[in-house]
């Protein structure tokens, strides 16, 4: 049996459900649409650590000046994007660890790595262009007048709507570079791919993908359930 768990990347809530996920239903496999390059996550995790490092201090600083309480909360939400990034092969292999199970990788590493490129220059220009809204609402006296005090109950707010501007933005971002995942071939051709190592997989085992879309009618004719 298939069960297909399709995740969201900016879920900052996204491993905790993962892991109650494969918990309940314990699969024997669990596939993931990422590579077994280890370089390639390698560097994976060194362009997550300057994402940290270099825009994390600076972004903090400048809604800071506006509002304490408001830099705390962008602090929150930008880590937060930023250290999940990948939580699905984490919780994949935390599970398997646990449990005995074996996990499966389904990406093409040459992909995968231009896929990487665009994610890293994804969050650079989101990072860039929090710096400069930043800027302009720290120059701005009514705007941080307005928000020099704000309640718990507000603070709580922000941080939601902050979540859900980010998500958009990330969201978008295809977009803004003229690719629809449900219609650009080089997706459509990974898709095929998944589809067609997941097929090759023992029919007799609980498999789990995460993430990632794959056709159907070339899985062997498996079951498929989602999740």
């Amino acid at each position: 049996m298939i069960n297909l768990v399709g995740t969201v990347h900016e879920d900052l809530r996204g491993p905790e459900r993962l892991k109650r996920v494969l918990t309940r239903y314990h699969p024997q496999t669990v596939a993931v649409e990422n590579s077994s390059d280890a370089q390639l996550e390698k560097d994976m995790l060194n362009r997550n650590r300057v994402l940290e490092q270099t825009y994390l201090p600076r972004i903090v600083s400048v809604y800071s000046r506006v509002s304490p309480v408001v830099g705390q909360v962008i602090q929150e939400v930008v880590e937060g994007l930023i250290r999940i990034r990948g939580y699905e092969l984490k919780e994949a292999r935390a599970y398997a660890k646990r449990t005995g199970s074996h996990v499966v990788y389904l990406g093409d590493p040459v992909k995968r790595k231009a896929r990487s490129g665009i994610a890293v220059s994804q969050y650079e220009r989101i990072m860039k262009q929090m710096l400069a809204v930043g800027e302009q609402m720290a120059a701005d006296e009514d705007i941080a007048k307005a928000v020099k005090e704000i309640s718990p109950a507000q603070s709580a707010q922000l941080r939601e709507q902050m979540t859900m501007g980010m998500k958009q933005t990330l969201d978008n971002f295809y977009q803004s570079k003229g690719i629809n995942p449900d219609e650009d071939e080089e997706f459509l051709m990974e898709d095929y791919l998944w589809a067609g190592k997941l097929g090759k997989i023992n029919p007799n085992l609980s498999v789990m993908p995460l993430s990632g879309v794959f056709i159907p009618e070339i899985t062997g004719g498996k079951n498929i359930r989602l999740c």
